[in-house]
């Protein structure tokens, strides 16, 4: 069995040929957490030191181009992208999503080949209040109830999780998202197996990742839980 860690959402990050896109208030919200997942990437990154497997990670913001959604979903594309002509979305779906796709799918592949089973943690980070109102989750296991493998897991997860932080994270499955969502995970999982592939998202209130000592205190805690959950899996 082998580990794979994804950061789809970790940059605002803009390619010059689209600055123009986010001049004056737009910049804000660019930097905003509708831009990208503050704290993710950090997370990912400490967390791949742990526990010492590869780390994928978007380039660009996902207001242009939104990795963690499928080509057929309109929402990939924002308000600032969405108003490209044909061509030029194409040309962002081939530039920014298909060199993604085919590397995160290739080492997918690969590593089942060479082990049989995969699990694919992608890191991501939600805001504490969201349309005026407040998420009380801190961490959250998103993951399909359907598939064994990740029901399995996920509920080893939010188990040794809720253990380890002794009653002071609020851990929850499928929220604030459900799992079934729309995103790289459902795609994996529509070209591999149950047997063998798991694709779980995790997902932490980005009030939790303000700064270093944070990131590092729940990278160590997650690479705990992590390494827990998949003894004798």
């Amino acid at each position: 069995m082998k580990l794979l860690i994804s950061c789809e959402h970790a940059s605002a990050a803009v390619p010059d040929a689209y600055q123009g896109l986010f001049e004056g208030r737009n910049r804000e919200i660019l930097w905003s957490h509708r831009g990208w997942d503050p704290g993710a990437l950090a997370l990912a990154r400490e967390l791949s030191l742990f526990m010492e497997v590869p780390v994928f990670k978007g380039e660009w913001t996902r207001l242009l181009l939104d990795l963690n959604r499928s080509p057929d979903n309109p929402g990939r594309w924002s308000e600032f992208s969405r108003s490209l002509d044909v061509e030029e979305r194409q040309a962002l779906h081939q530039s920014i999503f298909a060199p993604y796709w085919d590397k995160l799918f290739g080492e997918v592949d690969s590593l089942i080949l060479d082990s049989g089973r995969v699990i694919h943690l992608s890191i991501h980070s939600f805001v504490r209040i969201l349309n005026k109102k407040q998420r009380i989750v801190d961490v959250g296991i998103l993951f399909d109830p359907s598939r064994s493998m990740e029901s399995e897991l996920s509920t080893r997860l939010i188990s040794n999780l809720t253990a380890l932080g002794r009653d002071t994270l609020n851990i929850m499955k499928n929220a604030p998202y459900a799992g079934t969502e729309d995103g790289l995970t459902r795609l994996l999982r529509e070209k591999f197996p149950d047997s063998s592939y798991a694709g779980i998202e995790i997902e932490v209130c980005s009030d939790l990742l303000e700064d270093n000592k944070s990131i590092q205190k729940m990278a160590l805690n997650l690479s705990q839980t992590i390494s827990q959950s998949i003894v004798n899996f």
